[in-house]
C-alpha cells in the first residue's frame, strides 16, 4: 500500500481533498462442469477435470463436452496447467471431439501463449502469456462472446451468438489436462462512495453512499488486518434475505482512497480482501473484513472418518459420471423459501435426493446451489435458503444424494471402473480405529 511521491506532495498541501471508494464483488457463482459421459474421448473425465488418457500426441483427438447446455449469459472458466495443448470454450453442438467443431475457443500452448479460435480460424493472439495457476474465461453476455486472461479481457468476438450452448474441450497434448472446469455467472458489483458526488475512477462509476469501516487494526508481515463495516440493511443494494441465503458470503472486497480534485494522481491508499462473517443487528448489518493474507491463518487439511471426503455426487474426488443421477425440472410450487416442488415424472423415491444438491437454471437464483435436506417425492427440502426468492417456473437441475458410506458408493454405477460400481473412487477411511479405540483398556 505504497504512497506515490506525487501524492505525497499533493496530501501534504491538501489533506481535506480525499475520499474513500468501496468496490464490493458478489462472488461468482459457479457449478463444476458435469461432462457427458457418452461424449468423453479418449480421456478421463472427473467433476470439472479432463485429462487425455489415449488417442495421439499432437492431434486434438481427445476431449468432453458437458451434459448440458445453457441460454443466455454464462461464462465457462479453467485453470491452466501448462501440461500441453488445450482448447477450452463454448460450442452449440458436437459433431466431433476435434477443435474446429468448437464455435469459440481459447487455446493454451505449454509455452503459455493464448490464442483465439472460432470453429477452427484464428481470430487473435493474446499479448499476454498464461503462467500455470491463471485462469481462462469464454463469457457470454447478452448475443456478445469475451474472451478473458485473469480479470484482462483479451478479445472481444465479431460473431454473436443466441443459440445454446455447451462447454466443450478438446485436448491435443498427451497427458495434458484440463483443471477447474466450471460454469459461471457474473456477480454483480456494488461501488460506492464516501463524496458528494458521483466519482468515475479506473472507468467505473461509483455513487454517492457513505459506506466506512468502523474498525479499522493493521498489521505488519503476513498478520492479517481485522476490520469490520457496519452499514444499514437495504441501503447500497444489501438486504437481510441476501445476507441469510449466503448472497454476500466471502464477497471480494476493495477500499480505495484517491484525491477526487485529481484522479489522475492515482490511488494513495487500497486495500483488498474478502467478507467473512455477517451479522445482524436491529436493521443493520455488520460484517467482518479479511485482508489477503487472512487465509494464511487458517488450518487447511481433511478429517480422516469412516465418511467419503467428496464433497458432492460427481465432483473431482467421486468421479462418478452423473448421466443417470442428474435431472432437469421446473418448480411448479413454491411453500416457503426451505421448500418447493417440481414436476418430475415419474416422481423420484423418498430420500433420493437426500444430501444431494439443487442448483437454479432460471431465474434470480440463476446458477446458485444448495443442499437438499430431503425430498418426498417430488417435494424438495433445502438445506438453508437460496439469497433470492425462487419462484414458479424457476427451472432447476436436482443432483442425486449420497450418504457418503462405502456401501452407498458400491451401488452407483460406474462402467469407468474395473468392478462397475463407484467403490474405487470412495475417499472415506472407515476401517480406520477411532478414538473409542485409542482410549480402550483392558478390563
Amino acid at each position: 500500500m505504497a504512497i506515490s511521491a506525487g501524492m505525497k506532495t499533493h496530501l501534504a498541501e491538501s489533506a481535506t481533498y480525499l475520499c474513500h471508494l468501496w468496490r464490493i464483488e458478489e462472488r461468482p457463482r459457479e457449478i463444476p462442469i458435469p461432462w457427458d459421459s457418452t461424449k468423453v474421448v479418449n480421456c478421463n473425465a472427473r467433476g470439472g477435470y479432463l485429462k487425455k488418457t489415449a488417442g495421439t500426441d499432437g492431434t486434438d483427438d481427445a476431449g468432453a463436452q458437458s451434459f448440458q447446455g445453457w441460454t443466455g449469459d454464462i461464462y465457462v472458466k479453467m485453470t491452466t496447467r501448462l501440461d500441453g495443448t488445450v482448447y477450452f470454450g463454448l460450442a452449440e453442438a458436437d459433431s466431433s471431439v476435434a477443435s474446429n467443431t468448437i464455435e469459440y475457443a481459447i487455446r493454451v500452448e505449454a509455452n503459455g501463449t493464448i490464442k483465439i479460435y472460432e470453429t477452427g480460424t484464428l481470430k487473435a493472439t493474446a499479448s499476454s502469456t498464461a503462467r500455470s495457476g491463471d485462469w481462462l474465461r469464454v463469457q457470454r453476455d447478452g448475443t456478445t462472446i469475451t474472451y478473458w486472461h485473469n480479470r484482462t479481457k483479451i478479445y472481444t468476438s465479431l460473431t454473436a451468438s443466441s443459440a445454446t450452448l455447451y462447454a466443450d474441450a478438446s485436448i491435443a497434448t498427451a497427458s495434458a489436462t484440463v483443471n477447474n472446469a466450471v460454469f459461471g455467472h457474473p456477480g454483480i458489483v456494488i461501488r460506492v462512495t464516501d463524496h458528494t458526488r458521483k466519482i468515475t475512477f479506473e472507468s467505473e462509476v461509483y455513487t454517492p453512499l457513505p459506506m466506512l469501516p468502523t474498525r479499522w487494526a493493521r498489521s505488519t508481515g503476513l498478520k492479517p488486518d481485522n476490520a469490520e463495516l457496519t452499514h444499514i440493511l437495504t441501503s447500497g443494494g444489501v438486504a437481510e434475505a441476501d445476507i441469510l441465503g449466503g448472497r454476500w458470503d466471502y464477497a471480494r472486497f476493495e477500499f480505495i482512497t484517491v484525491n477526487y480534485l485529481d484522479l489522475s494522481l492515482g490511488v494513495a491508499q487500497r486495500s483488498k480482501g474478502q467478507f467473512g462473517e455477517f451479522k445482524l443487528d436491529n436493521g443493520r448489518f455488520v460484517a467482518e473484513l479479511r485482508s489477503l493474507s487472512q487465509p494464511l491463518s487458517q488450518e487447511i487439511g481433511d478429517i480422516v472418518g469412516s465418511l467419503c471426503l467428496a464433497r458432492r455426487l460427481g465432483d473431482l474426488r467421486c468421479g462418478q459420471p452423473l448421466n443417470s443421477y442428474q435431472h432437469d425440472a421446473t418448480v411448479t410450487v413454491v411453500t416457503n423459501q426451505l421448500q418447493f416442488t417440481v414436476n418430475l415424472s415419474p416422481a423420484k423415491a423418498n430420500a433420493y435426493f437426500q444430501y444431494g444438491s439443487v442448483y437454479v437454471r432460471t431465474g434470480d437464483n440463476r446458477l446458485f446451489e444448495r443442499e437438499i435436506k430431503n425430498n418426498t417425492g417430488n417435494v424438495i427440502t433445502l438445506q438453508r435458503p437460496f439469497p433470492l426468492t425462487i419462484a414458479v417456473n424457476d427451472t432447476v437441475t436436482l443432483i442425486a444424494g449420497c450418504t457418503r458410506t462405502r456401501a452407498a458408493c458400491k451401488t452407483f454405477v460406474n462402467a469407468n471402473n474395473p468392478s462397475g460400481t463407484n467403490i474405487e473412487n470412495f475417499q472415506g477411511f472407515p476401517d480406520v480405529p477411532g478414538n473409542n479405540k485409542v482410549f480402550q483398556y483392558p478390563e
